[in-house]
């Protein structure tokens, strides 16, 4: 009688310590799958990143088309007539020259009217080119 009661202990001792073991390996090794998984998403970030600059190149080449815009602002002073002004004022300065004054940055500047036309005034603040 002894003897079986022993056997049967020991035997179910040993079984549910061996169970926790292989339980504890496959967790480490489910670790590192996460792992490995971070490090590729991670390398099509730094490729995302490189497309952004890309597209702020282009960004940076309207940029000087702006500033060609801005180049005729020097180029009003050349023709600068008459006084001071206000808004878009036009006027014939004299009445059928080939040419008429506009307002633009607070001074009248000299512009040409086409080949073979004069000035002529049609309002308080109009012309026309005929």
């Amino acid at each position: 009688a002894p003897q079986p009661e022993s056997a049967p202990q020991p035997e179910s001792a040993p079984q549910p310590e061996s169970a926790p073991q292989p339980e504890s390996a496959p967790q480490p090794e489910s670790a590192p799958q996460p792992e490995s998984a971070p490090q590729p998403e991670s390398a099509p970030q730094p490729e995302s990143t490189p497309q952004p600059e890309s597209a702020s190149q282009p960004e940076s080449a309207p940029a000087p088309a702006p500033a060609p815009e801005s180049a005729p602002a020097p180029a009003p002073p050349q023709g600068l007539e008459g006084g001071p002004c206000n808004g878009s004022t036009h006027k014939c300065s004299p009445e059928g020259a080939d040419y008429f004054l506009i307002c633009q940055w607070g001074k009248f500047i000299r512009s040409s009217c086409g080949p073979g036309t004069r000035c002529l005034t049609t309002g308080p603040e109009t012309v026309v080119c005929a």
